[in-house]
């Protein structure tokens, strides 16, 4: 290799053939060629030859100073194949390049491949940026008539497999492969390196097979597959691994791969594959129900991806189909809806729950009149279910509020209201009263718990606002027998699981009246069985 010489154009250099290995790879090829006329053989596809500067392989001619590697100018990537490989560089102004005379002609319009494997070395007697190699065709030794394939920039030091797919817009009887200057390199005006190794042995003719297949709907087989052939020489044979069918399309096919071997009247065969893909259709509903009971204000949003649009939905029974997927305002119930797209695939969308919100009711209203006349200690506490919680209260259009219960209210009319999250609502009056007029504490003087309902439990009878309630009872000996700190809970007669004796007892109860002063109350109560 020659660093000094700078070339504008890839220029032909008359390079030492090597007459004897070429008559003889002539011989053996020619053999070849008349076994399988559609491919082009190749001389020396594994760049064998005496590696070192400047050497070109043998069955090939170079431009300028190409390299058989390795070893030279420190490049040590061992050969993918064989004993050498070739080594070139390229740069704005300068171009390596070998080229081989075919012994076939590559036809206009007919499609080829080859493969071989390529690498890159960022110090190859000059810092290089990538490696772009360019495979040229042309009918004359040297020249880059037309461009039939090119890498791309690439920088993998380690082999890598290509397997180029051309087609020459002309006859041509020449190959050249060269570096491709593509893009600047900061480091060097050779800043472009290929190396390259193990190149087939032919250049494989091939036709060209162009796959449009239409999607399956699941379960039902509505895949198709067309097939177009292109390059060598009509009319084509074809021959689907599943089905004897020598056409080049099929219908009526479900999810699934598909090899195909396509034969042109010379006998070149090409093997492709087709993948027919399940319909990828899919439907979402989003319910927004009515704000209120009995509003029928319900609507039923379907979202639609993939499939082929224009969507059909189909609400219920209905035959006719709606365009936009929308669907209300709807009465409260269960609704399905059936979406199909253009290619009849289909979305079953069932127990859609469009429901109106439960009836906002009161399940229970606890009303307590005011314990005597000279306090104020009324309630009304209602609990409330259904609608869309939570809810807020008010009495006599007073101020709204979260706890149910309105305590301390002196005797009187109360209108109070209800409404849920929505602000649906309902409302009801009641009339607090005091049916005492003084406040007092009464205890029993007897009681008789027989279970018939009346008198069954010894207690207070409170017409008064009380607090700090104690109620303490004693047998004849002082022994307690019971206790309790709620005035609705009283002694039913029963001490240690037993019934107690019929015979006088004697309670203590203590308590803070309606203006918080203690109180105590004691004395004797009979038991009667």
């Amino acid at each position: 290799m020659q660093f000094s010489r700078q070339l504008s154009t890839c220029e032909y250099r008359d390079a030492r053939y090597h007459i004897f290995f070429v008559l003889v790879h002539l011989l053996l090829l020619c053999l070849f060629y008349n076994a399988a006329a559609q491919d082009i053989p190749l001389i020396n596809p594994s760049m064998e030859g005496p590696p070192g500067e400047n050497s070109t392989p043998p069955g090939w001619s170079g431009i300028n100073t190409v390299d058989l590697q390795p070893g030279t100018y420190g490049v040590e990537l061992p050969p993918s194949d064989g004993s050498t490989y070739l080594g070139m560089h390229g740069g704005p102004l300068y171009h390596e390049g070998i080229f081989q005379q075919l012994q076939g002609v590559m036809r206009a319009g007919h499609y080829y491949s080859m493969y071989f494997d390529l690498a890159f070395d960022s110090l190859y007697g000059y810092n290089a940026c990538y490696g772009n190699l360019a495979i040229y065709g042309s009918n004359t030794p040297g020249d880059t008539t037309e461009l039939l394939w090119s890498s791309g920039e690439y920088t993998d030091t380690t082999w890598q497999r290509y397997t180029p797919f051309f087609s020459p817009a002309a006859d041509y009887t020449y190959i050249l492969l060269c570096p491709r200057y593509s893009d600047t390199c900061s480091k060097s005006d050779h800043g472009v390196v290929v190396l390259v190794d193990n190149l087939s042995n032919r250049i494989f003719e091939r036709l060209k097979l162009e796959f449009s297949t239409t999607i399956t709907c699941p379960e039902r087989n509505t895949g198709s597959i067309i097939l177009k052939a292109g390059g060598g020489t009509p009319p084509y044979t074809y021959h689907w691994d599943h089905d004897p069918a020598n056409v080049p399309r099929l219908e009526r096919l479900g999810a699934g791969t598909y090899t195909v071997t396509v034969t042109d009247s010379k006998g070149v065969s090409t093997k492709g594959q087709a993948i027919v893909k399940a319909s990828s259709l899919h439907s979402e509903a989003k319910i927004t129900t009515s704000r209120c009971y009995g509003d029928a204000d319900n609507l039923i949003d379907i979202t639609t991806t993939g499939g082929i649009p224009p969507y059909r939905y189909y609400l219920g029974d209905n035959t006719n189909p709606a365009y936009t997927p929308a669907f209300g305002p709807l009465s409260s119930g269960m609704y399905r809806v059936l979406v199909r797209d253009e290619q009849g695939c289909e979305n079953l969308l069932d127990s859609l729950p469009a429901l109106d919100p439960p009836e906002l009711a009161i399940v229970q209203l606890t009303v307590k009149p005011c314990s005597c006349g000279e306090v104020q200690n009324g309630k009304i506490i209602p609990l409330v279910q259904g609608g869309t919680p939570p809810y807020e209260y008010r009495i006599n259009n007073g101020l709204w509020q979260r706890d149910s219960a309105f305590l301390q209210l002196p005797a009187g009319y109360y209108k109070y209201e209800i409404k849920d999250q929505h602000g649906c609502g309902l409302s009801g009056a009641n009339e607090i009263t005091s049916p005492w007029e003084h406040c007092l504490v009464i205890m029993p003087s007897a009681f008789s718990p027989n279970g018939d309902g009346t008198n069954d439990v010894f207690r207070p009878k409170v017409y008064d606002d009380i607090s700090n309630f104690k109620l303490s009872v004693y047998n004849r000996w002082g022994g307690l027998i019971f206790q309790s700190n709620d005035p609705e809970k009283g002694w039913d007669g029963i001490h240690n699981g037993r019934p107690s004796l019929a015979e006088a007892y004697v309670y203590i109860c203590t308590y803070n009246d309606r203006n918080d002063q203690p109180q105590t109350l004691q004395g004797t109560v009979t038991l009667v069985r």
